[in-house]
């Protein structure tokens, strides 16, 4: 991630504590917060596109599952990626 190597330039000259989290640990740490507030506020704007499924072939922690997704550009998105978060 180019982003990254830009912020440890930034510690290396001085520019940013030498104790600055990686990025990857924000962002998940953000992402993971974004999607317990959907998961569990009926009112969050995403969460009507969370829907429960009992058909499903391997059993998941949060028991959600994503309506049809019709195209590619759709299971990119950051609720597809966070309910297949870690499957492996």
């Amino acid at each position: 991630m180019r982003l990254n190597a830009i912020l440890s330039k930034a510690r290396r000259f001085g520019y940013l504590p030498t104790d600055f989290h990686p990025l990857d640990d924000s962002l998940d740490a953000s992402n993971e917060s974004l999607f317990t507030s959907t998961r569990y506020n009926p009112q969050h704007v995403l969460h009507q596109l969370l829907q429960t499924d009992q058909l499903h072939l391997r059993s998941r922690g949060h028991g959600l599952t994503l309506s049809a997704i019709p195209s590619e550009f759709m299971r990119k998105n950051f609720l597809y990626r966070m309910l297949y978060n870690d499957i492996y």
